[in-house]
């Protein structure tokens, strides 16, 4: 490998080893993108961040916007030992993130978390309550809030829970879970489907013996009977995969291709492999997979698709979200959105949330896209899928509200992110003052993920027992 010399930019991060915030470069060798850490006391390997360097280049220069809503306090120590939000941070909330268990049945290799398994804690009606409130009072209408944990099947009063975040100011709910239970009981399912939950249903792969190594043991047929129900239900799904390069990686695309095939499964999330946490600390080897890279696997898919055909998501760092929607005519004919507008107009349908915003002005939009692809000798195909989607997001009967064009648009759209989590050897203190994906705090604070993750979940004994324990 060719050193790196070439400095693109310069941030602060953490050394890995002594856990004290760095300078750090952004250097390229002119083809690949690392992270190099300036630790005075501990040398580190360069870390990878892009295998493209052209493609970071526009990547990190799209259009992005900023939006400061939100309790803010003083700067005193520095990121990221000020989180909750400081006046550094840039940018508002789109994902609040809710932990309501330490609870799980199972114990991931790759669970990039902390759950303490020896004292069960379940957060109660009144703690939601309050920090719904808090939520709306702070930021006002969310495009949805995140069920995690933990596993969030495993909360005892869990409808409860869902009940008490079901308000007008929240477009809807989702819930992770590993599949589990949602395997083993039918009338949990059902209870979701009656509540409107989404499921974000992990699933990393197909094959029994990757199943081994990511989750401790096989569990593919299990996750695909909690799919059988969901797709019973009606429960609208994401399937989420975590990527690891070289193990399952080659198996994104046709992950990708399995949304496309079922209505109830409206989007594909891929995270990348972080070295933190409970499980995910101790899994090696350590070898990062970057945006570029699974969006190169992703081409593989039957759907075609191009390396342009993912935009950055305006409201976080350009190298944390990329995002790619897929409208579909339910027979197999496909469209990536981004073919049709400009990188503009693109990013204006996602100012507004982590959600496409199909405001008015969308129409006029999609129908100049309409004229243009004719005018260019478009398929009369290619037109219809576009007619389709306008007519179901704008119905002329009857105006619809952002949160309900949202769910009509799903039924033509399907929607794949990429979404980049950091952990102690890549972390970039830059990015980390750009994350929309917050944890609420019964205190009042907002974390921003990663940093929860890395750093605050170890101070809080409900998810940390200090005995046994290896820091990352």
């Amino acid at each position: 490998m060719m050193p790196a010399n070439q400095c693109l930019s310069v941030t602060r991060s953490v050394c890995p080893e002594c856990g004290e915030v760095i300078n750090a470069n952004i250097v390229s060798d002119g083809k690949n993108v690392y992270l190099r850490k300036c630790c005075p006391r501990h040398s580190s390997d360069d870390i990878l961040i892009s295998a493209n360097l052209q493609w970071y280049l526009k990547t990190i220069n799209s259009l992005q916007f900023s939006e400061t809503s939100g309790p803010r306090k003083p700067v005193q120590k520095g990121c990221p030992h000020d989180c909750g939000l400081c006046s550094w941070h840039e940018t508002s909330c789109t994902i609040p993130v809710f932990s309501v268990t330490n609870a799980c049945n199972l114990d991931c290799p790759i669970c990039f978390t902390y759950n303490r398994p020896d004292k069960m804690y379940y957060m109660s009606k009144e703690e939601m309550g309050r920090i719904v409130e808090n939520l709306i009072s702070d930021f006002g209408e969310m495009d949805l809030i995140n069920i995690t944990g933990g596993e969030p099947t495993m909360h005892p009063n869990l409808a409860e829970l869902l009940k008490i975040a079901k308000r007008p100011e929240i477009g809807r709910i989702t819930v992770n879970s590993n599949g589990l239970n949602l395997a083993r009981d039918e009338d949990l399912v059902r209870e979701l489907a009656g509540l409107g939950a989404y499921v974000i249903l992990s699933f990393n792969t197909l094959d029994a013996e990757v199943s081994r190594k990511m989750h401790g043991e096989n569990i593919v047929d299990i996750k695909l009977q909690a799919m059988e129900y969901l797709e019973k239900h009606n429960v609208s799904t994401t399937l989420l995969a975590v990527a690891v390069k070289g193990l399952n990686d080659h198996e994104l695309g046709k992950l990708a291709d399995m949304v496309m095939t079922k209505d109830f499964l409206r989007s594909f999330t891929v995270q990348n492999m972080t070295y933190t946490g409970q499980g995910g600390s101790c899994f090696g080897p350590v070898s990062h997979i970057t945006v570029d890279e699974v969006i190169e696997c992703l081409t593989t898919s039957k759907i075609n698709l191009k390396q342009d055909d993912f935009r950055a998501h305006p409201r976080s760092h350009p190298l944390c979200y990329s995002t790619c929607y897929v409208i579909s005519d339910g027979q197999g004919n496909t469209l990536p959105m981004a073919r049709l507008l400009s990188e503009e107009d693109y990013a204006a349908l996602l100012s507004g949330g982590y959600l496409l915003h199909p405001e008015q002005n969308l129409e006029d939009r999609m129908n100049s896209a309409v004229n243009r692809l004719w005018a260019e000798g478009a398929s009369p195909q290619t037109l219809k899928i576009i007619k389709d989607l306008i007519k179901e997001i704008y119905p002329l009967n009857r105006p619809l509200t952002v949160f309900e064009r949202q769910q009509a648009a799903e039924n033509r759209i399907k929607t794949i992110y990429i979404h980049s989590h950091m952990d102690a050897y890549n972390l970039d203190l830059g990015r980390l003052c750009r994350c929309g994906d917050l944890v609420p705090q019964s205190d009042g604070r907002y974390l921003p993920a990663c940093s929860y993750n890395i750093f605050y979940r170890k101070q809080d004994s409900r998810f940390w027992r200090e005995e046994g324990r290896v820091s990352p």
